[in-house]
């Protein structure tokens, strides 16, 4: 007989899979609503802005060089380059290169950071959503992606989404209690699977860094020191494993210049030993890039802060809060931000995006922080989601009144670029997007209010990126790249080389190059001697150089000259080489030239009658 306690625990059972069920449905819309707008955001824009600084060229050309010359390992740019990160990015980029038609482009070689993007985004909703609800999940994920920071470096040609996908995904992964062992080991093996293109990416530290997070977190969670430092060590290792092959083999091509190089960028970075000084900041910056770098949420950090602090004095609550009251999802977001940030404060060469791995942990703490206001009643999350809706309609309203004239009355250097945004030309769909915002604004003050308030002020952020990558950001910056310079050149030397010759070791003209399909060489760095008619880009100032260090040619000008976006202010003037007269004599003494591959001897005369005629 079926018992009363055994029918209530049926339904009971039933009534849990049916809330399991409905859970499970809600994750699912959640998770495809966030990833659709996320590939909406990210995915369509990569060719619409040219390159306009040295950054994102110089790293497409790597990859440009690869499929040129088939090198994967080492491949030389400007003909005698090599890389200075290792080549998960060119990889990646000359792989999809390949894949849809063998050419670089801007698109495909932005594609792989907002792919992941894509993967940070998913791994972030996940990790929250197993450990706390959907809404929660969904909030978090999309708060990561529109933090300024790593929203614009999730659509350019860099390496540190790259990294930034890598080093956190491997700490998700790595947080694998409540598994069962089997899946456990999974998890472990795709984290050293990640940690493994994290240092074929930007070095051993894409190793290192997510071991030392999830250590002191096991640490923090009683589990045994030697057991945990075994364990961690033996991941760091493990995923080391393949990198060490490629650095072997990059070592066989490249020789003492390549260990140098490394030795260079992973230790004298780290212990401020470079040879050059390189994003030499002090020890605070990378707090202060995190504090700037997750705007706009910052403004809701300030709100937050004081409606916190308020509501502290007014249920007077005392002490604080220890990390061993934190819950384990909460506790492993401390960690990560603090390890993170705190680990990037020590070397001496510090940029904005070297903390980007801390983003979605800070990210999860910021939600978890206005829902904490909100579940007490505190205006402060609203007010922050009102301040947004404001500036997306006043957006909308100042490039509107710019297109209507309003841009004349500005002065200075930022009216130049006010002027690209205000007389450049606009499609009919274009105008949608600038439109978006404002629509955006009012809708999220007035019948989307009641929507949660976090949720109110991401969607409105959403349509103001989508206005920055449709419309604001190609109209502002595309007049400043050296893509059209490229195209004169191009159409002034349509094949063989074009040389460079410039002031600074380190400094290349790499937009030009890109757009030319790395047809450039130095001067100073090339051996044989140029041919007639060949091209040189470089400042008038140094003429006089580049005739001393190559006396056997002479430089026309040809009237040609563009202002260079990789050096911002450098003027540079286009010449033609041609080959200075030769004496007919073979006898007669040759220009000497450190770069003549045979030179002459010096002979102690010459015989009557020698004349010199233009070779």
């Amino acid at each position: 007989m079926v018992t009363d306690s055994q029918n209530r625990q049926t339904n009971q059972n039933k009534k849990n899979q049916i809330i399991h069920n409905m859970e499970n449905k809600a994750r699912q819309s959640y998770r495809v609503a966030v990833m659709l707008i996320a590939a909406i955001i990210l995915l369509p824009w990569g060719s619409r802005t040219h390159y306009n600084t040295k950054g994102e060229p110089r790293e497409a050309i790597v990859a440009v060089s690869m499929l040129e010359s088939g090198n994967w390992i080492l491949p030389e740019s400007h003909g005698h380059d090599i890389p200075y990160k290792p080549p998960m990015l060119a990889w990646c980029i000359a792989s999809i290169s390949k894949i849809t038609g063998g050419e670089v482009t801007e698109y495909t070689s932005r594609l792989p950071s907002a792919l992941a993007a894509l993967a940070l985004v998913a791994m972030t909703f996940n990790w929250v959503a197993r450990r706390r609800d959907s809404l929660t999940a969904a909030l978090t994920a999309l708060v990561t992606l529109t933090t300024f920071e790593l929203f614009r470096n999730a659509v350019i040609c860099r390496v540190d989404m790259l990294l930034t996908f890598f080093t956190a995904g491997s700490i998700y992964l790595l947080d694998n209690e409540g598994f069962s062992r089997k899946r456990q080991a999974l998890r472990v093996a795709a984290a050293i699977l990640l940690m493994t293109c994290a240092v074929l990416t930007k070095g051993p530290v894409g190793s290192l860094l997510p071991c030392l997070v999830v250590g002191v977190y096991r640490l923090f969670r009683r589990h045994n020191f030697f057991a945990t430092l075994l364990k961690m060590t033996g991941i760091a290792i493990a995923s080391m494993a393949i990198p060490a092959l490629w650095y072997y083999a990059a070592y066989q091509q490249g020789g003492s210049s390549f260990l140098e190089l490394a030795w260079e960028e992973n230790i004298g970075r780290m212990t401020g030993t470079m040879s050059y000084d390189s994003h030499v900041n002090p020890w605070w910056y990378p707090i202060v890039s995190v504090i700037w770098g997750i705007a706009p949420y910052t403004i809701l950090a300030i709100f937050a802060a004081f409606a916190a602090a308020a509501i502290r004095r007014r249920n007077r609550i005392e002490g604080r809060l220890m990390p061993s009251q934190l819950r384990p999802d909460a506790l492993l977001a401390l960690l990560s931000a603090v390890i993170i940030i705190g680990f990037y404060c020590l070397p001496s060469s510090k940029r904005s995006v070297y903390v980007l791995p801390a983003y979605p942990f800070v990210a999860f703490g910021l939600v978890m922080m206005s829902q904490w206001l909100i579940q007490r009643r505190s205006k402060a999350v609203n007010a922050y989601a009102a301040t947004i809706s404001v500036l997306a309609i006043t957006a909308t309203t100042a490039i509107i009144a710019l297109r209507c004239g309003a841009g004349d009355f500005i002065h200075g250097k930022s009216a130049v670029m006010v002027g690209y945004l205000a007389n450049g030309d606009i499609s009919w769909w274009e105008w949608a997007f600038m439109l978006l915002p404002g629509i955006t604004g009012i809708a999220t003050l007035t019948i989307l209010r009641p929507m949660q308030p976090l949720l109110r002020s991401a969607v409105t952020l959403i349509s103001m990126y989508l206005l920055f990558m449709s419309t604001v950001q190609p109209l502002m910056l595309n007049p400043r790249s050296n893509i059209h310079a490229a195209k004169e050149i191009k159409d002034m030397s349509p094949e063989g080389t074009i040389y460079s010759f410039i002031d600074d070791r380190l400094m290349r003209y790499y937009t030009v190059n890109f757009y030319l399909g790395d047809r450039m060489r130095n001067l100073e760095k090339t051996v044989a001697t140029p041919e007639d008619g060949s091209l040189v880009l470089m400042n008038s100032r140094l003429l006089e150089d580049a005739e001393k260090l190559r006396p056997e040619i002479g430089f026309r000008p040809t009237g040609r000259s563009f202002v260079s976006c990789d050096r911002r202010r450098d003027t540079v003037q286009v010449y033609m080489v041609y080959l200075k007269p030769t004496c007919s004599n073979p006898c007669a003494p040759k220009p000497s030239s450190p770069y003549s591959e045979n030179p002459l001897p010096m002979p102690t005369s010459a015989p009557s009658g020698a004349t010199c005629t233009p070779k």
